[in-house]
């Protein structure tokens, strides 16, 4: 009886963590519901859904894990089109980081309404929430991030093997995800090296979280084995000619070579700038409160842990340097694990202030209100941010993608060619493979082509300049094929063209007619 009454009591507090966890998991979930994009979004959200659909190969570094899981939870769950399912995966992606987010905040900082408001208010945050409602690979990349700190976490406390096996498995798949997590590399191993992983029999448990890391890989498989039957979708072999059923080939797309000269590619006075662009990222998406609780829980955890404060420190830094550092116009979103660490400062911001009022009370008994305040104002964080970002987020009546398609379809004559920018060829890319809609009609895609042609101009040194002359050549060559032949439109208008030709707009697009000499 008293054996029974002993684990009775022990997993009652883990059954009220779960229930706490999964039902701020399940409100989170609901009001992704509730705003969830209905169909197809541009950008990489219609190629990947027309990759999941089709089981293709995608832009690099072609993220075959989430393909995989993509196309079993569309067959799984046959409610709406594809595009919708891929948005609702994204959505139960974000909720499941969102509960582990608590867990870890727990199991950190020991308090309840912390970690439930603090990983509340990350639920709701701009960018996590945008990228919680569309068909993308981030949601999945975060969940990742904190199920391996959660693992790694718990080793620091029973310092038992298997947590590291099981870390080294997972880390492994999140690299077949997203390859940027290899920057996290640095920071696992600080953990594990400061806690002591090879003090003892260091050699097998290198063997042995290599080999479970290895097996993590597994799914980079997908790439030589759908490279001989995916000929709707090949990304690598029909704009780069890249054979990725070699191992040549398998690593020209995960270190994701095609982007190469998107790294790094700031002059030093150029980086003030994008540090400042970083910093307001991290100011409206935390909203100005936020950020300055972060900031002093960053300097608490110095003063009290400070093994953890390097890791989430390394961890932190590796995100926003690199991404500083890329020159891309859509990189405010692959800050993402950024904003996840800085969100556990918060939470330890929080932690500071509430620890102080315990203390402040003690010896003075009226402040007792003033805790009861501040447990009020913890409580307006996930509230406050649901609240202000709703109307900036909610894409439950979003049309515009479907509407141009249709407009595109039905409008134009047979064989006619679109130039497109990505956002807009993607979407019609996935009208046309996954639905069978005019597949008369043939998407130039601006944006794909031009990054290839830019990568086969750089591997042969021309200059960055000379590169985009050579840009505008070959699609001023594409238009001259055809103009004179077929319909020409473009989704944008482009004054390098004005000269040469009349924009006539229609719709959401314009007709291209040639100007008289």
């Amino acid at each position: 009886m008293r054996l029974l009454s002993e684990k009775v009591g022990r997993f009652i507090p883990k059954l009220n963590h779960l229930l706490s966890g999964g039902l701020l998991a399940l409100g989170v979930f609901t009001v992704y519901l509730l705003t969830l994009a209905p169909g197809v979004w541009g950008f990489d959200s219609g190629e990947l859904a027309t990759g999941a659909y089709t089981l293709g190969i995608v832009h690099p570094p072609g993220y075959p894990l989430y393909l995989l899981v993509a196309k079993l939870f569309t067959l799984l769950l046959p409610i709406g089109e594809v595009a919708y399912r891929l948005n609702l995966l994204s959505a139960v992606f974000a909720a499941l980081t969102v509960y582990f987010l608590y867990d870890l905040i727990l199991q950190l900082t020991k308090k309840r309404i912390v970690a439930w408001c603090t990983a509340g208010f990350f639920a709701f945050t701009n960018y996590f929430w945008q990228m919680a409602l569309v068909a993308e690979v981030y949601t999945l990349h975060t969940l990742f991030l904190v199920l391996c700190l959660s693992i790694l976490q718990r080793y620091t406390r029973d310092k038992q093997d298997k947590w590291v096996y099981l870390f080294a498995l997972v880390y492994g798949l999140s690299l077949c995800n997203h390859t940027s997590g290899i920057l996290f590399s640095l920071a696992y191993a600080w953990i594990l090296l400061s806690h002591g992983y090879l003090n003892r029999q260091w050699l097998r448990k290198i063997v042995l979280a290599g080999v479970c890391f290895f097996i993590g890989l597994l799914p980079y498989l997908y790439f030589p084995i759908r490279n001989q039957s995916s000929q709707i979708i090949n990304y690598p072999q029909q704009y780069y000619g890249i054979d990725i059923s070699t191992l040549q080939g398998i690593w020209w797309m995960v270190s994701g070579k095609a982007y190469q000269f998107f790294k790094f590619a700031y002059e030093l006075n150029e980086l003030p700038a994008e540090v400042f662009d970083y910093s307001s990222f991290l100011w409206r998406n935390f909203m100005g409160i936020g950020a300055l609780l972060g900031i002093l829980g960053l300097a608490y955890l110095g003063r009290k842990q400070w093994k953890l404060a390097v890791a989430l420190l390394l961890l932190f830094s590796a995100n926003v340097i690199f991404y500083i550092n890329y020159r891309v116009l859509d990189k405010d979103i692959m800050f993402l694990p950024s904003y996840l660490i800085f969100t556990i400062f918060i939470a330890f911001g929080i932690l500071a202030i509430v620890q102080y009022l315990s203390r402040l009370m003690q010896k003075i008994p009226k402040m007792t209100r003033a805790n009861q305040v501040v447990v009020f104002l913890i409580c307006l964080l996930p509230i406050s941010a649901l609240a202000l970002n709703w109307r900036w987020v909610d894409m439950h009546n979003m049309e515009g993608p479907e509407r141009f398609a249709n407009q595109v379809f039905v409008n134009l004559p047979e064989h006619s060619i679109v130039v497109a920018d990505w956002s807009s060829a993607v979407v019609l890319e996935y009208f046309q493979v996954v639905y069978g809609q005019r597949r008369d009609i043939e998407i130039y895609n601006r944006s794909r082509i031009n990054v290839a042609l830019y990568y086969h101009n750089w591997m042969r040194g021309l200059s960055h300049q000379d590169n985009l002359d050579s840009i505008l050549r070959s699609e001023l060559a594409k238009i001259e094929e055809s103009i004179g032949q077929r319909s020409v439109y473009m989704t944008e208008y482009d004054q390098d063209f004005e000269t040469l030709y009349r924009y006539i707009p229609e719709g959401s697009y314009f007709k291209l007619e040639r100007k008289q000499p």
